[in-house]
């Protein structure tokens, strides 16, 4: 999924040095959420040079998309993170020298350090990327110490093209490219929700149904399925929430993974029921998202959908309340038909 995250750090940067409470990185945040961004991101430094604790804590209060918080995977980040829940957390190495941060984390050689990071985030429900280079190595120690996400320091590329090194440039894209074919062989999955996306917007009629349920006058709750169908997938692209539906199951689960609509997200909701071994942690676990209701269902309802027998015959509990609702659909559709 392509989305586009801004980062408000050198607002900040102003405001500090001019003194005084603006330019508001929080308004610029709502401004560029305004025009379409999809996130908005954020760098507590240690020497909080830029961005400030309470710039973080409005962030996390006051805009309505996802908050990334880029961090040093310290003892006193990684309370803050934890505190505040922003949406994810990207780990970055940070030099108190450098004016931005200019390399990738060297993951390879700091697995003990930063596993214990990686995992206290995600217990929590905060998705965890890395900023590292594209080198096998590196990618592979991110996977070992369970971070879901990478994000990949094209740094020398972009001075390459700057500086019109042309064979230079190829080279480190090449290289970009490699780590990223790595990455999606390890679990990353972005090129097919970007082609599915492309896919979905293509037909506008699609597009132009999607939104019209969104901004119509009352809230519309659309039951997609596994979003599977263009239309599904434009419907997701342009909700205001986004929720996956789970059973406690293997199966259920490995689906639910490799959906593409996942990454947009805000939660999951799990319909328990009697004799499944998974829980409200494993699948936040599993699908690194937070876990936002349970729902109980009765075990007759849970064994007719084990033996595929809704369509055909539905168990007592549930033909009473079904029946009802098609005979109000029908009988509106009656009156439609009269009123025609």
């Amino acid at each position: 999924m392509i989305r586009l995250g801004v980062n408000v750090d050198h607002v900040a940067t102003i405001r500090n040095a001019r003194g005084g409470e603006h330019p508001d990185p929080v308004r610029a945040a709502q401004i560029a959420i305004a025009a379409g961004a999809d996130g908005i991101t954020a760098h507590l430094r240690e020497d909080r040079r830029h961005i400030r604790d309470d710039d973080i804590a409005r962030l996390k209060a006051e805009i309505a998309k996802p908050l990334n918080l880029e961090m040093a995977a310290t003892d006193e980040m990684v309370a803050i993170a934890l505190k505040t829940k922003p949406h994810a957390a990207c780990l970055v190495p940070e030099r108190r020298e450098e004016r931005t941060t200019e390399g990738g984390l060297d993951v390879a050689g700091q697995q003990n350090a930063l596993a214990g990071a990686v995992t206290k985030l995600r217990e929590a429900g905060i998705r965890v990327s890395l900023f590292i280079a594209a080198e096998p190595r590196q990618i592979q120690a991110a996977v070992s110490i369970g971070a879901p996400v990478i994000e990949i320091h094209t740094g020398a590329w972009c001075d390459a093209l700057a500086d019109k090194r042309m064979s230079a440039a190829e080279a480190e894209w090449q290289r970009i490219r490699h780590g990223a074919q790595l990455a999606r062989r390890l679990g990353l999955e972005a090129a097919e929700a970007a082609a599915a996306r492309a896919k979905a917007l293509a037909d506008p009629t699609r597009l132009m149904l999607a939104v019209a349920l969104r901004d119509g006058p009352v809230t519309t709750v659309a039951d997609l399925g596994l979003a599977q169908s263009p239309a599904a997938r434009a419907m997701v692209e342009v909700a205001d929430v986004s929720l996956v539906v789970v059973r406690g199951c293997y199966l259920t689960l490995r689906r639910a993974v490799h959906a593409p609509h996942l990454a947009r997200a805000a939660g999951v909701v799990l319909v328990t029921e009697p004799g499944r071994s998974l829980g409200r942690r494993e699948v936040a676990e599993c699908l690194d998202r937070p876990v936002l209701a349970e729902v109980p269902v009765r075990a007759a309802i849970a064994r007719a959908v084990d033996a595929g027998l809704l369509p055909v015959r539905l168990p007592e509990v549930l033909s009473r309340p079904v029946s009802e609702v098609l005979g109000r659909v029908g009988l509106l559709r009656a009156r439609r038909g009269q009123a025609a």
